[in-house]
């Protein structure tokens, strides 16, 4: 067992994004994993993508807007899954703490 090391960082003064990846037993099939945090009184940028994905929140609530126009409060604890070519986009309506959570992709 090794430790699977941050592939990317992505950072703004919105939110940061550190993104990792690792190929699963002989196939060519990669799992990513993003843990991500978005800072008070901001908002991931919108995103959508061919991919599926779980959001599993660690920390915070915020505001989730999904395909443009449903809004759902998310909180600490919850797990949210995206099908492919959902858009989908958090914003932090907190004045002083973060939202976290732990993005899986495949």
């Amino acid at each position: 067992m090794k430790p699977i090391n941050i592939r990317e960082v992505e950072q703004t003064q919105d939110f940061v994004m550190n993104y990792f990846s690792n190929s699963i037993g002989s196939t060519d099939a990669v799992v990513s994993i993003m843990h991500a945090t978005v800072k008070p009184l901001s908002s991931t940028e919108r995103d959508e993508h061919k991919v599926k994905e779980y959001w599993f929140v660690t920390h915070g609530s915020g505001e989730l807007t999904i395909n443009d126009s449903e809004k759902v409060t998310i909180k600490k604890g919850q797990l949210y899954f995206f099908d492919s070519f959902v858009s989908h986009q958090l914003y932090n309506p907190s004045t002083s703490e973060n939202i976290e959570l732990l993005s899986i992709w495949w």
